[in-house]
């Protein structure tokens, strides 16, 4: 039976710091990564929450991961920038490349940053909206290790790839897109095998290529392309952003998350932000969102009481964990006691 415990953010923020540093890793950098997980449980995103933790502390403690390193500009010309992420923490590196990208675009109106040697570094949404925090627009891309075959074949050779934008309004939220390029992140497939829970059809295939509902058979499988050769396509673009370009590694050549603790994963991403500044003024842009986001709140809804912008949907759930608190289940507890047990710090959940 599935049994949810409720943690306010600061107690989980608090937990989750005192578990990475533990590991030897900056109090500064343990709480921007802790927020980052954090901050996808607030959301409702669990997939890439507290629950991906063990695993990161796992590729800490195997060496897959250099808690030591660090991002490293190692090319830049006028609004474009190359990271060596030199296998540091993927939420450490995300974090560099956005911000690095916010830096750039004040100076360059339109930055473009490019970060290889990386490892997974959780939502994307959370850098594209740190841009938007700023008043500017925010892109996010990232590669990952194979788990989806390219449309029309039966071997993973391509990412879930996800793709974030993030665009400024006076709203408490900005208008967020953060989408895999698979049919599903993996994740809701691993959270499924956890509970024991079937699959929809069409999420995933089997190893073998054929279709299945079974959670674990799509695990020893491939997921499935969003929208057949539409996502399949997108995919193969990030990669070539993410990978290519940023002179890393693509396709089969990235390392899985879960296993081959001895080796990076060797992720790329992909950061830009528009300094809508550049085009029209900030006055003079938000009362043309305004007015834009009006025309979309005034279409009848086909159920329910109104039509929800990109993002407002996490944000509200963002705002209900706030003042209730973020639910955690028990596999999840269970899975981040015996890593803060296995660190010497007791059960911390």
């Amino acid at each position: 039976m599935e049994v949810f415990i409720i943690y306010f953010e600061k107690e989980l923020l608090n937990k989750s710091i005192s578990i990475l540093m533990k590991t030897g890793l900056k109090r500064k950098e343990a709480e921007i990564a802790s927020d980052i997980l954090v901050t996808a449980d607030k959301r409702g995103i669990d997939t890439h929450g507290l629950s991906k933790l063990p695993i990161y502390i796992k590729r800490i403690q195997s060496g897959a991961i250099d808690i030591k390193a660090k991002p490293e500009v190692i090319k830049e010309k006028k609004g474009v920038a190359v990271i060596d992420a030199n296998n540091c923490l993927g939420q450490i590196t995300g974090y560099a490349g956005a911000k690095k990208a916010i830096e750039l675009a004040k100076e360059h109106y339109w930055s473009s940053v490019f970060v290889r040697n990386s490892n997974h570094f959780g939502i994307a949404s959370y850098y594209s909206m740190l841009a938007a925090k700023e008043g500017m627009i925010g892109i996010t891309l990232s590669n990952a290790n194979p788990t989806m075959s390219p449309y029309g074949g039966k071997k993973a050779m391509l990412g879930t790839n996800p793709i974030s934008v993030a665009i400024p309004t006076r709203l408490d939220f900005p208008i967020v897109l953060d989408m895999a390029t698979s049919t599903v992140a993996r994740g809701k497939i691993i959270m499924a095998a956890k509970k024991g829970n079937s699959i929809p059809n069409g999420w995933a295939l089997t190893k073998n290529g054929k279709k299945t509902v079974s959670a674990e058979e799509a695990l020893h499988g491939m997921l499935t392309p969003l929208g057949g050769p539409k996502g399949s396509a997108l995919a193969m673009v990030i990669d070539i952003f993410c990978g290519v370009l940023a002179g890393g590694h693509y396709l089969t050549e990235i390392g899985p998350l879960f296993t081959q603790l001895d080796r990076g994963q060797s992720v790329g991403h992909f950061f830009a932000v528009l300094n809508v500044e550049a085009i029209i003024s900030l006055s003079e842009y938000y009362s043309v969102i305004e007015s834009y986001i009006k025309s979309v709140k005034n279409c009848p809804p086909v159920e329910g009481d109104q039509v929800f912008l990109p993002g407002e949907l996490e944000y509200l759930t963002s705002q209900k964990h706030i003042s209730g608190g973020i639910p955690l289940n028990n596999s999840v507890i269970e899975e981040l006691n015996q890593t803060a047990l296995s660190l010497g710090l007791g059960e911390l959940f």
